[in-house]
């Protein structure tokens, strides 16, 4: 009956596979079957053909390893059996990766049979190749590898490769090279920064940056240390207010950022003073920290805790006052406070005491200047009364006191008052007639 038997078969995964018998004769009663199952004609996989009447074909596109089985043809209740065997397109699949951030992933297969006609898809999305990003290549004809350059936390996902219309798929996990980030500092001014950051196991350079500047090592005020169980610190010494602004550590060209305030040291800085000689005169300021000591310059030169005119005090709530008393003309200059290395300064300008004050008697002038320190003056009302019988000279006494002459003097008729001002000693009830007006 059959002239050529079925022949057992050995295909691999995603090729075509023909089995082919032939009988003596031609026959229409034609039947195939895969594991005692009866085979349907029509359908995309599957292809039977009859040629000359009696040559028969099946043909199975794109074998796949479920298609491993016995497969056997009936041609008038005669039949003709044989074994296929179907062996995995991919000798070495692709296999899941876990990748630190910033090194490249390479995915890599190997197939039995070449092939050009390949696909790689991430997410289920076809991958565009020859980008700054991805590379696709093959080896000898059946190795096929896909590299991701620099590779992102958003890299992460399912890969997979097609050929010859068989998939082969891989996961890909990143862990981010910061295992501790850099942290956002807020810092006083003339306190030291340290910024530190810890990375998974890499041994790639470090750079860091400030505002985008690559930063110096420079030992007086910035140093840069490597630590055991890859630690980096970046540390700012005697930070200042122009030390604001955003820090990057860059490694393996993966950047970590963090942002740097810096609060003034002096709330209150010292102001400039004018004043007249002979008042007492004052500089104050306020910190941010505790009382600490601080020097007082002036012009540069340090000013001693010994000085007559000038006294240094701190005060309660980082309070710190240099007062001169009183101003002489020679205190004229540039004062300075520093602290912790940073300083605050103003100008005093001492003017000159006014001519009409200088004429002034010693006593009027140490009331004079009493009272513009103060602010205030103090005033006393004296009431005096004169009485008498009439023409015994009660005007005559008035003008006496008030050192005035009394040629001009008549009689007072009913009551007289006058208001006048005078120089009188509270303390002792001394009265200075020369000087009254």
């Amino acid at each position: 009956m059959f002239k050529q038997h079925l022949k057992n078969q050995t295909s691999v995964e995603g090729s075509f596979t023909i089995f082919v018998c032939e009988t003596e004769e031609e026959n229409s009663d034609v039947n195939w079957f895969k594991d005692g199952v009866k085979m349907v004609d029509g359908n995309k996989k599957i292809k039977m053909e009859t040629e000359l009447g009696h040559i028969f074909k099946l043909t199975i596109k794109r074998t796949s390893l479920l298609d491993s089985g016995k497969y056997r043809i009936s041609v008038n209740r005669v039949s003709s059996e044989a074994a296929l065997a179907v062996r995995a397109l991919y000798k070495r699949p692709l296999k899941n990766k876990t990748n630190v951030e910033g090194n490249n992933t390479i995915f890599e297969c190997e197939t039995e049979t070449e092939s050009d006609d390949v696909g790689w898809l991430k997410d289920g999305v076809n991958m565009v190749d020859d980008t700054e990003k991805i590379k696709t290549e093959i080896v000898l004809g059946r190795i096929f590898k896909l590299t991701i350059k620099c590779t992102s936390l958003l890299d992460i996902g399912k890969y997979s490769v097609h050929v010859n219309g068989i998939l082969s798929e891989a996961a890909l996990d990143v862990k981010a090279l910061f295992k501790e980030p850099l942290r956002n500092k807020t810092s006083l001014e003339s306190e030291d920064t340290v910024f530190e950051c810890k990375t998974e196991k890499e041994d790639s350079d470090v750079k860091w940056f400030k505002d985008g500047d690559c930063i110096i090592d420079r030992n007086d005020k910035i140093t840069m240390k490597i630590l055991p169980g890859y630690i980096y610190q970046l540390t700012v010494h005697h930070t200042s207010l122009q030390d604001r602004g955003k820090y990057t550590i860059q490694k393996n060209g993966i950047r970590c950022d963090a942002t740097l305030d810096v609060t003034a040291l002096f709330k209150r800085q010292l102001s400039n003073v004018t004043i007249m000689e002979g008042l007492d005169m004052q500089f104050e300021c306020e910190t941010e920290d505790k009382n600490n000591d601080v020097d007082w310059f002036k012009d540069d030169l340090l000013i001693s805790s010994t000085s007559i005119n000038i006294k240094m005090e701190t005060l309660p709530g980082h309070i710190y006052r240099l007062v001169i008393s009183p101003a002489t003309l020679q205190d004229n200059g540039r004062y300075r406070i520093e602290k912790n290395g940073i300083c605050s300064e103003a100008v005093l300008d001492v003017k000159e005491m006014p001519e009409t004050i200088k004429q002034m008697s010693e006593d009027d002038r140490r009331e004079f200047l009493k009272a513009t320190k103060s602010g205030t003056q103090k005033r006393y009302n004296i009431r005096v009364l004169i009485v008498g019988e009439n023409s015994v000279g009660k005007t005559c006494l008035l003008r006496r006191l008030l050192n005035e002459p009394i040629d001009d003097v008549q009689s007072t008729d009913g009551l007289d008052i006058e208001r006048r001002k005078c120089q009188v000693d509270v303390e002792t009830g001394e009265w200075h007639f020369s000087t009254c007006k």
